[in-house]
């Protein structure tokens, strides 16, 4: 599952770039990282953030987009490193 989820992750991030900038929210699919990342990997804020981006695009709202997107870099770098991490036994 582990590797599974950092194979697609990168493609899911790069993904919501490009909604994000065609402001095409609505075609987008968060649920399944969401659900991967917080109950599965225990990433409770990532899981957060993807509900934030979500909530913003099923809602149409540009303000809440870019507030989900604000931290998404970074807790993704960080769940990406410890997975990582985890998987080389580190």
């Amino acid at each position: 599952m582990v590797g599974d989820f950092l194979g697609e992750f990168p493609t899911r991030l790069a993904d919501l770039q490009k909604f994000d900038a065609a402001k095409n929210w609505r075609n987008w699919n968060a649920p399944p990282i969401r659900s991967r990342a917080g109950r599965a990997l225990r990433f409770q804020k990532l899981s957060e953030n993807f509900l934030i981006l979500e909530d913003g695009a099923e809602a149409a709202d540009p303000a809440r987009v870019q507030a989900g997107f604000a931290t998404l870099d970074a807790q993704a770098e960080t769940a990406t490193q410890q997975l990582r991490g985890w998987l080389d036994g580190k």
